[in-house]
């Protein structure tokens, strides 16, 4: 594993190049000190920031479109349409970044990658705060002590 300073001057050179945001930013959010593959730094980079928006996605997904499953059921039923067709809009832009990271896959080129960063760091602030309304909203739904009746439905 390149150690952190390596890391931290192989990222500066990068950021010098391209005009991205500040390496402690980067490693806040997608823990880039512990990349050790200096050749491939930046496809690295958009590989962490993939994992996290396939993640969210993956959240999303859920509530909108749930499993016959108790928790399913149960975090589905917490969000409102209105509040679903907001998750939804959020989810068209995770899957437009995600394929995109697809697409940085099969054609490596420095300059796309660095075009990606750019543009997930550009979003990224208003995707956490909508994740992190998306996850209170979750964590409330399993303090509450109402049941649906898909719930009791499944239940029984």
């Amino acid at each position: 594993m390149a150690e952190t300073t390596d890391t931290k001057k192989i990222f500066e050179q990068l950021k010098k190049k391209y005009g991205l945001s500040d390496y402690e930013e980067f490693d806040k959010d997608f823990e880039i000190s512990t990349i050790d593959k200096e050749g491939l730094f930046l496809l690295e980079i958009c590989k962490r920031m993939d994992e996290k928006i396939d993640l969210f996605a993956k959240v999303i997904d859920k509530i909108l479109q749930p499993d016959t499953t108790i928790a399913d059921m149960r975090e589905h039923h917490a969000f409102d349409d209105s509040q679903k067709k907001a998750l939804f809009e959020l989810f068209k832009e995770l899957k437009i970044l995600h394929h995109s990271a697809l697409l940085l896959l099969i054609d490596q080129d420095e300059r796309k990658n660095a075009e990606f960063i750019r543009q997930v760091m550009k979003q990224w602030p208003s995707i956490k705060k909508r994740m992190n309304s998306t996850a209170e909203m979750l964590i409330e739904s399993w303090k509450s002590d109402a049941v649906s009746d898909d719930e009791l439905s499944y239940m029984g």
